[in-house]
């Protein structure tokens, strides 16, 4: 069996420290068959650009940048109009899962049928829908 693709958003690697979270551990949790984190290309981009930011968002982004380091990347040339329809496609196309903390985007996910891991309580996620 084919592990899980695990899809990480921008927000889970800016704000998980934030929220209490470690994401390995929180998936571990929540999901019992093998899986594999990745993080888009997509957002892999929009990390870099917000690393010259002057302000909080740069920091996050540099604390981002050493996160990323513990996943895989997710080699996409496709084109999206941003990166949450990047990663709401892509799981869609290989199966996977979103995890992210923006509500916006997991409700897009659920609306069509794509598992989202998402932010429960302080320390706590849930995963929203079924793993196929």
């Amino acid at each position: 069996m084919l592990p899980v693709i695990i899809l990480l958003d921008t927000n889970v690697l800016y704000h998980s420290l934030d929220y209490g979270i470690q994401i390995q551990d929180a998936v571990r949790r929540l999901i019992s068959r093998d899986w594999q984190i990745y993080v888009h290309s997509m957002v892999q981009a929009e990390i870099i650009k917000d690393l010259s930011a002057p302000n909080k968002l740069g920091r996050q982004a540099k604390f981002a940048m050493q996160l990323m380091t513990e996943f895989e990347p997710y080699e996409d040339d496709r084109e999206y109009p941003g990166t949450d329809t990047a990663l709401l496609e892509t799981a869609r196309r290989i199966g996977g899962v979103v995890f992210t903390y923006d509500k916006g985007l997991r409700d897009r996910c659920r609306a069509v049928d794509i598992p989202v891991i998402t932010h429960h309580t302080k320390g706590k996620v849930q995963l929203i829908g079924y793993v196929r």
